[in-house]
């Protein structure tokens, strides 16, 4: 019989997390479940084609948890799913609401657990600063954890691998004006990673310059290297010239197109659902972050070489830094645990976006070393193996419901 789910959402950047979250509720919706989904308005974009209701939260942020129950009652909803379990505890808190509202809840209570979060300690870094989430979070026992990201063996975890797109590789490079001789470098960047998003003007002139700084240092591999860059806005003059091509996002099946034109995905978010596509689709894969933290003097001594005037340039605009996984956001410590012994790293190389030699190097390997690139996609095709392995979206949320 036909249920009646009610989503809620509350991150204001927790793009991937409604990302994943409309792909499970999608997945409810084609079996003839009916979906409500309420979501700030900042996720507007990701959820403007949803094939259901969604309604907004801007109003109702700070009241909540009575909009909730009233929605449950009129609506008569058979259940209630957080999207994610981090972004909505964290939401609350920020918002001043207790989230013992939930308890009381009269219907089932799931969450969308993005990052596993009983393998965390539960500090959340970001942004220069640490946020403590609440315990009462790992009270919510219906867990449903998208794979990839965390380890396929994780309670709850289920099938959240995009579908391999069977796209013509000579036709999609074709389209783009490729020849067989080019290498193609895909990078993408999302709407709270521009630099207008950041928290303060230096923090935004940072993150306006670190692209422009790495991909400077590309440029040396090679005239034949063109970098495509998908993201809501382009990255300013880089020494790549008219071998840079920005691309605003697009729709699935052409950014599939792109995957399978492309020879190297290159991103600064370890967790980004890009990663998960390009893994669907065999395109290796490198993740830069970075592993430093302190003043810029402090950098540049633990570097493995010594940096280039670009980097201390970069460094000096603040008198201490930040580690990160996930640029500009940080969670260096909060995802260290959810990636340790996961086999999802077999899947990419990681860099020290930093150590722009080393970068270049790891980025060179996969780009024109058949044997390093086919060694990486063999990662890619077990690790895919045993995500496929998993329920699907809809047969977990059963699953977990019951």
């Amino acid at each position: 019989m036909p249920r009646t789910h009610l989503f809620l959402a509350m991150g204001n950047g927790a793009f991937g997390e409604a990302v994943l979250g409309l792909r499970l509720a999608e997945a409810l919706h084609a079996r003839g479940d009916r979906i409500l989904f309420l979501a700030p308005s900042s996720l507007s974009v990701v959820l403007k084609d949803a094939p259901f209701r969604v309604g907004l939260t801007d109003a109702i942020a700070t009241r909540v948890d009575l909009a909730v129950l009233d929605l449950l009652a009129a609506e008569r909803c058979d259940d209630l799913v957080l999207v994610d379990l981090a972004s909505v505890f964290l939401s609350l808190s920020l918002h001043g609401r207790a989230a013992t509202f939930l308890r009381a809840m009269p219907v089932p209570v799931l969450a969308l657990d993005v990052w596993n979060l009983p393998a965390t300690d539960l500090v959340w870094d970001a942004l220069g600063a640490r946020w403590d989430l609440p315990r009462e979070a790992l009270a919510v026992e219906r867990r449903l954890v998208p794979v990839p990201f965390v380890a396929p063996d994780v309670a709850g975890g289920y099938d959240a691998l995009p579908a391999g797109a069977r796209v013509d590789r000579t036709k999609a490079r074709a389209r783009l004006g490729l020849a067989d001789e080019d290498r193609l470098l895909i990078t993408t960047t999302a709407t709270w990673q521009r630099p207008r998003a950041q928290p303060d003007a230096v923090s935004a002139e940072a993150a306006a310059m670190l692209p422009r700084v790495l991909f400077d240092h590309l440029a040396t591999l090679g005239p034949r290297v063109r970098v495509l860059h998908v993201g809501p806005e382009a990255f300013g003059a880089t020494a790549l010239g008219d071998r840079y091509h920005w691309q605003a996002p697009v729709p699935a099946p052409r950014f599939a197109e792109f995957l399978a034109a492309g020879d190297l995905l290159l991103s600064l978010n370890l967790s980004a659902t890009t990663v998960g596509a390009a893994i669907a689709n065999q395109l290796p894969v490198v993740i830069a972050t970075n592993s430093f933290a302190g003043t810029p003097d402090e950098i540049a001594a633990a570097l493995p070489s010594p940096p280039s005037p670009e980097v201390r340039r970069w460094l000096a605009l603040k008198p201490s830094h930040q580690r990160f996984r996930v640029w500009p956001l940080g969670l260096h410590d909060f995802l260290g645990p959810v990636f340790a012994g996961n086999p999802y790293c077999a899947t990419f190389a990681s860099a020290e976006v930093l150590d722009l030699p080393g970068l270049r190097q790891t980025c060179a390997q996969l780009l024109f070393e058949p044997a390093v690139a086919d060694a990486q996609r063999q990662h890619q095709q077990a690790y895919a193996r045993q995500v496929r392995a998993l329920p699907s979206p809809a047969d977990a949320f059963d699953r977990v419901r019951s």
